[in-house]
This record gives structure tokens, sequence and C-alpha cells, in this order.
């Protein structure tokens, strides 16, 4: 699509791009459940208080629904390769 689009080629920007990215995520995704679970007061082989079982229940449901829901509107309206648009590339 990138070739079509501008002309040039750029396999390995595209792919160093990905690579950077994906290791941005995967340091981001170490850091924050630890830091999540400190701002609920999460206290490990302890019972847990109201507030943090709530704040548990947020972090597994709530938020990563939010972010699902954020992308999927992203790719709707930022994507535009459909399959009339992949026919007319190939």
């Amino acid at each position: 699509y990138g070739e079509w689009r501008t002309g040039v080629r750029s396999e390995g920007t595209v792919y160093t791009g990905f690579t950077f990215f994906r290791k941005v995520s995967q340091a981001l995704a170490g850091f924050f459940p630890g830091w999540m679970l400190t701002q609920i007061g999460y206290v490990p082989n302890v019972a847990q208080a109201d507030h943090t079982i709530e704040g548990l229940r947020q972090l597994i449901f709530i938020y990563p629904s939010a972010l699902a829901v954020v992308t999927i509107v992203a790719m709707g309206c930022f994507y535009s390769l459909n399959e009339k648009m992949y026919v007319r590339i190939v």
C-alpha cells in the first residue's frame, strides 16, 4: 500500500518502526500494571480491601475494554484499505 501510494519501497523503515514500537509497548506493558497495582493499594499475600478489589476489576475489564474501543474507532477512521482498494492496488 505504501509503495502504491508514494512510489517508494520502504520495507526497512516500516519494519524498524514496527520493531521500535513493539519494544516500547513491551516496556510499558511491564511498567503500567505494577504502577497501577500500587495506585489501587494492592498488597500481595493479604486479604484485599474493597477498593482494591474494585480497582482490580477495573484493571482487568474496564481499561482494556476502553482501549479496545479506542482502537476500533481509530481503525475505522484512519484505515482506508478495503476490498475495493485492495483490488485496485493489486
